[in-house]
């Protein structure tokens, strides 16, 4: 409330977003019926409140931008001004602190396919062998950052949690893996529910 538009533009994938003038970046997502999702709160980057950030574009993992210090709006031109690069990190409002920046690396990721999915139909190539092989290698990497949120979960003995991410995973082998985690902690209930969710993949 009370911002105001200070930067639109094409991001080098082609996806179209937006800076307000409270530091808060948005990517347009079609997969999600063109809904706008924050990628970036600047401010969490801001050092001091006398600083902003001039954004002069956005890649699939940074938002590129001159640091300005004081009142002065505008970067200056001489000398050359130097870019900084902000990784992109989806704000959340309720992960927990050690677990915020792998809860948003998998958002990011998830978010990520779903486009690349929209993408391949609409290009009539979501069959395609190079297609597939791109969507299993985004699988896998999300679901790499979700074994390392049910490790943690399961050594908290969050099994709510552990739970929630398992029924999320759709590789056999990561479902194994969580199994074996499962076990490690000693954690029964949940080693019997994963593994039913296990039986049900090779059904």
């Amino acid at each position: 409330p009370g911002s105001t538009l200070a930067w639109s533009g094409f991001s080098d994938d082609g996806a179209l977003c937006t800076v307000d003038s409270a530091g808060v970046a948005r990517q347009c997502v079609r997969s999600a019926g063109f809904e706008w999702v924050p990628i970036l709160h600047c401010a969490d980057h801001k050092r001091s409140k006398a600083e902003h950030h001039w954004v002069v574009g956005v890649t699939s993992s940074q938002l590129m931008c001159v640091l300005c210090k004081g009142d002065t709006p505008f970067p200056a031109t001489l000398p050359r001004p130097v870019l900084t690069a902000l990784p992109l990190s989806i704000p959340l409002a309720c992960a927990e602190g050690d677990q915020r920046d792998l809860e948003a690396e998998r958002l990011a990721a998830i978010v990520a396919l779903d486009e690349h999915r929209l993408e391949a139909a609409e290009a009539g190539g979501a069959q395609a062998p190079a297609t597939r092989a791109g969507e299993l290698r985004q699988i896998q990497a999300i679901e790499a950052i979700s074994l390392k949120l049910f490790n943690t979960a399961a050594r908290g003995e969050r099994n709510a949690r552990c739970l929630d991410l398992a029924i999320r995973l759709q590789l056999p082998k990561s479902l194994a893996a969580a199994l074996k985690l499962a076990n490690h902690y000693k954690l029964g209930p949940l080693s019997e529910r994963i593994t039913k969710l296990l039986e049900a993949k090779h059904d």
